[in-house]
């Protein structure tokens, strides 16, 4: 406390010395320039301002120490040398407690200048060293001064230039710190994969040196791209683990970045009460500490999270608050995220309601206007999930403007841009990394429990040869009957040690054993997990084909009635498959509610038919329906449903020229049994028994089919089973058919 009330006289004290003392020796002048720069590193945690001052003295002291042609040239370059660290320390006051990116930017360029002249013309090696390890320093925060500026490529450029001369001088630790940041700029740029590599890579560093706040930061950036990655679950645990280090040091900073993608997780978790409380904690602390950069982007966050509850007045609000000190700061990459989150806030309002455009047609302009705003800056930083997000809200704005060609090319670029930001190639490389971190820690792990065992042991020897030195000496001074008393009692507790050693390095053994088992059979189901996801998607892919290439290709087709029933033929194929995909996943995960009511079947059918009269002209098949009007007792969505997929298979397989039957009769407990009958190939028994499980579909080779999800059988049984009912199929030489019973009306 004392030290505060002593500052201001101390600086007074520092300029008045200056002002007297233009005439002193060498001795004196460097003696004075160091007693200055002692005082305000010791200044430089407790009163940064204060500090601040110091520093700026320290350069008048230094350039005029260079500016006179009295000294030797060893206290010139020593004295260039304080000047470059001097300009750093300046350099970080501007960036870490202004905010002022241009000045900090200025001093950090001059002290890169200076450090790499001293280093160009020093021979000696142990002092290049000294130089380049400077340089590499301030290239690293001048890497992060540039990256807060969103200049990614020049901050790119001067990040791995920090890490080439880190490797040369041999820091582990700034090398660390500069894959860190090499993997935020990566991460800010969509290039998810480089950036997790990167990342795994410093934290093992990080954690080999027990640098808390390095692995916090990396927790922090893996919980990011989790995130970005729609892994709420994952980037909590990460984010979890920064907070904790972040509240033990006492990092305001970092402490608010967790509060803030905390909350952004759990707003996507839809637990927006904890949320918001987060959000409140994050925007308290930047809020008093100035940080209005930060307090920006947890304004913007809030409005997401109002925009997802549907009160988008409110979203609107904090939307244009974020946007006021964005403003303020000039920093391209937040302002474009203020256009974006504007604009697609308004998309969202008009999408959720016909009446808000009807009433406020202008909205559509506010939409397209910053939509392109936001654009224009996300392409000149290289944003590219930026510029994907920028493109979807264009896309739908035009398409509302109804200027459907604009929104066409839009989607095509977007199509290709989301191609590029994330594949499955890119998901198993970020997997493959995580699992590389996590073996080579465990492995660490092991070595260093085998290195305590073997310390262990060489305790143990160096025990035992005291031991046996003590009872030389014994033996000199006592009679034989003791000595021997004395080394059977020895010698048999060293057999006990030795028995006990040696059944902890079993237990040890087995537990590596175990440790290695586990991560390979979570290695294994990591690769069969990846395999199935590219075949299903290879499915899906391949159903889509067909029925978009005729789409495609329809402008060819000259009969226009021909061409619209293609086109709307197609267009039921793609909703039926997407309809499927979707409706199994809500039966699995019991999300689907039904109303029943009484049905009338005949009507569905003659519904169902009217989607396949194309394909049915084609085959010249015939549609035979019960006679009567059968009734069920059945959600009549879902039952129109069961007969697309049902009368769907049976068109596909069907013999060219023949007859579908539908049939109908009566069984016991008042239930109507229902079947689909077609002449197509006979199903073998054994592919019965698997027909309605997920992704199966019996294939035929000589009709020439290929593979499919086979979700649509898996979506009757499902659709019959949760109205209590029974399906199955009956195959042989008279044809196929596919059965179910519902409860009668």
């Amino acid at each position: 406390m004392l030290s505060n009330y002593l500052t201001p006289f101390i600086i007074l004290f520092f300029f008045a010395t200056n002002a007297a003392g233009t005439n002193v020796s060498t001795e004196v002048d460097t003696a004075r320039l160091t007693q200055v720069l002692s005082y305000a590193n010791e200044l430089q945690e407790a009163d940064k301002d204060s500090a601040h001052i110091l520093f700026n003295h320290a350069l008048s002291v230094a350039d005029d120490i260079i500016s006179q042609k009295k000294y030797p040239k060893e206290t010139i370059n020593e004295v260039i040398y304080r000047k470059a660290k001097i300009l750093h320390d300046i350099a970080d006051y501007y960036y870490g407690q202004k905010y002022d990116y241009d000045k900090a930017l200025e001093y950090l360029l001059q002290a890169i200048e200076l450090a790499q002249k001293l280093y160009d013309n020093e021979r000696e090696q142990i002092q290049k060293e000294i130089y380049l390890k400077t340089l590499a320093n301030s290239m690293l925060t001048l890497g992060a001064v540039y990256f807060n500026k969103a200049d990614y490529h020049n901050s790119a450029e001067y990040y791995n230039r920090g890490l080439e001369n880190a490797r040369l001088v041999n820091d582990s630790l700034m090398q660390s710190r500069a894959l860190l940041n090499l993997g935020m700029v990566f991460h800010n740029r969509g290039m998810y994969t480089e950036a997790i590599q990167n990342y795994y890579t410093a934290i093992g560093i990080f954690e080999h040196f027990n640098d808390k706040k390095g692995v916090a930061i990396c927790n922090l950036s893996i919980g990011n791209i989790m995130r970005r990655q729609n892994s709420p679950e994952k980037a909590i645990e990460s984010y979890t683990k920064a907070l904790e280090v972040f509240n033990e040091l006492k990092d305001e900073h970092g402490v608010s970045s967790c509060y803030n993608n905390l909350a952004i997780c759990y707003s996507n978790l839809e637990d927006y009460d904890k949320a918001l409380e987060l959000y409140n904690r994050s925007l308290e602390l930047d809020l008093q500490r100035g940080r209005k950069a930060k307090a920006a982007f947890t304004y913007a966050n809030i409005a997401a999270l109002y925009e997802a509850k549907k009160e988008f007045g409110t979203a609107i609000d904090y939307v244009k608050r974020s946007m006021q000190l964005n403003k303020k700061s000039q920093t391209p990459r937040n302002l474009m995220g203020s256009y974006l989150n504007l604009s697609g806030t308004y998309l969202s309002m008009v999408e959720d309601s016909a009446d808000v455009l009807r009433s406020n047609p202008g909205y559509l302009d506010t939409i397209v206007n910053y939509g392109e705003k936001g654009l224009v800056l996300a392409d000149s930083l290289d944003l590219i999930v930026e510029k994907a997000a920028a493109l979807n809200i264009l896309k739908a704005g035009y398409s509302l403007k109804k200027k459907y060609r604009k929104a066409y090319e839009l989607s095509s670029e977007l199509s290709v841009l989301r191609d590029s930001i994330f594949d499955s190639e890119k998901t198993k490389v970020m997997a493959e990394a995580e699992a590389k971190y996590e073996t080579e820690k465990k492995e660490q792990q092991i070595k260093q429990q085998k290195h305590e065992l073997e310390h262990q042991q060489m305790e143990l020897q160096h025990t035992r040869r005291f031991r046996n030195l003590l009872g030389a000496i014994v033996v000199l001074m006592v009679v034989m009957i003791l000595l021997v008393y004395y080394d059977y009692n020895r010698n048999k507790k060293a057999h006990k040690i030795l028995d006990e050693k040696s059944n902890l390095i079993e237990q040890q053994n087995g537990k590596i054993t175990r440790q290695k088992d586990q991560l390979e059979a979570a290695n294994q189901q990591l690769t069969e997990l990846l395999r199935f996801k590219e075949k299903l998607t290879g499915m899906i892919v391949h159903d889509l084909k067909n029925p978009l290439n005729n789409i495609l290709n329809s402008h060819h087709i000259d009969d226009l009635s021909f061409r619209e029933q293609l086109i709307r033929q197609s267009g039921f194929d793609m909703l039926n498959l997407t309809q499927n995909i979707l409706d199994v996943y809500r039966l699995e995960e019991s999300q689907m509610t039904i109303t029943k009511k009484p049905c009338n079947v005949l009507g569905i059918l003659q519904e169902n038919t009217l989607e396949l009269t194309l394909y049915i002209a084609e085959k010249k098949l015939a549609l035979d329906f019960p006679e009567d009007e059968p009734m069920v007792y059945a959600d009549a969505k879902l039952l129109r449903r069961i007969f697309s997929n049902l009368l769907s298979n049976a068109v596909k397989y069907a013999k060219p020229g023949s007859t579908i039957t539908v049939t109908k009769r009566m069984e016991t407990g008042n239930l109507v049994r229902l079947g689909v009958h077609n002449l197509g190939p006979v199903i073998p028994p054994a592919q019965q028994e698997t027909i309605f499980k997920r992704f199966r579909q019996y294939e035929s080779r000589d009709m020439g089919t290929n593979t499919s999800t086979g979700l649509g059988l898996s979506f009757c049984k499902m659709a019959v089973e949760i109205h209590s009912g029974e399906i199955g199929v009956q195959s042989d030489e008279d044809g196929t058919e596919f059965w179910f019973t519902l409860p009668g009306q």
